[in-house]
């Protein structure tokens, strides 16, 4: 999937200033009168909302950067991997260096910064804010992910319904002649695991080559292998609702959700069910995918 937009400005605004306060007065033991009434309590105060702030924008801009590269719907365990390894490892060393650069450069409080009490407390509330924060992103991002899957399947009802309704007129006006034979494969022998399957070509939402084998993902989310090219696919599939994106990607209509054009020509597309990694289309062949496409609409 790609980077999706967050709602998550109130739950800034808000969120950065709770949990500085939280980590200024966790295992504070002066009264609240008496803090307010010391002056380097505001400067802790300001220096820890800069710290969370920092911890809070570096998590964002790596979920953001993971949502570019790995899906949780389709790559759960290395999404996991990945992302857990990276926010843990630049948050502890962003901290680390914070507060040392606060106790010791600024303030000149060397018996501030010591190893044991950075582990027992600094390190430990930024392990607890860093996944507080990524269990936040992620059930954004199921969410999100959610009302995709309800949008895609409003369309697939829309489009059957269209479908259904064009096949009924076509009956009442062709009765009585006789249908013609589909040139083009209605289904096709596919690898699913050490077994093969038949599989309906309506059903395969685009086929995508990786290491010279072609996989071919339907519009449920399976996931199948052929050991037949890209080019002898595309010649089994019905052009008026196949198309060539790339070298590397034959499309079904319906699973293009929206296209956009970049600043050289190319056509970013979008597709449904979301594939991880950004596919364009060339600027030679965007006025061809932009006419194939327009037909459908």
């Amino acid at each position: 999937m790609k980077t999706i937009h967050y709602p998550d400005l109130w739950l800034r605004l808000l969120g950065i200033p709770f949990l500085a306060a939280f980590l200024r007065h966790f295992g504070a033991t002066e009264s609240l009168y008496e803090l307010f009434q010391n002056k380097g309590y505001y400067i802790d105060l300001t220096w820890n909302l800069l710290i969370v702030t920092a911890l809070w924008e570096t998590n964002r801009y790596i979920i953001r950067l993971m949502d570019k590269r790995y899906s949780w719907v389709y790559q759960p365990i290395e999404r996991f991997l990945v992302q857990a390894g990276l926010v843990l490892a630049i948050s502890f060393i962003e901290v680390t260096g914070l507060v040392y650069l606060y106790n010791d450069v600024l303030l000149g409080r060397v018996t501030m910064f010591n190893v044991d009490g950075l582990m027992a407390l600094d390190l430990s509330l930024t392990f607890v804010f860093v996944v507080l924060i990524n269990f936040i992103y992620t059930g954004m991002y199921l969410v999100h992910y959610h009302f995709l899957v309800i949008e895609r399947l409003v369309q697939e009802r829309d489009e059957a319904i269209r479908v259904a309704e064009k096949l009924k007129l076509d009956s009442l006006y062709n009765e009585n002649t006789e249908a013609k034979p589909n040139p083009y494969q209605e289904h096709l022998i596919v690898n699913y695991g050490h077994a093969f399957v038949p599989l309906l070509s309506n059903e395969i939402a685009y086929i995508f080559r990786i290491n010279e084998k072609s996989h071919l993902r339907t519009f449920e989310g399976k996931e199948y292998t052929s050991n037949s090219s890209l080019e002898s696919l595309e010649t089994l599939m019905n052009p008026s609702l196949f198309f060539r994106i790339n070298h590397h990607m034959l499309a079904h209509v319906r699973s293009i959700r929206k296209c956009k054009t970049d600043t050289q020509g190319k056509l970013e597309v979008e597709f449904t069910p979301a594939f991880p990694q950004e596919v364009f289309v060339s600027r030679r062949k965007a006025s061809e995918f932009k006419e194939w496409l327009g037909k459908k609409i």
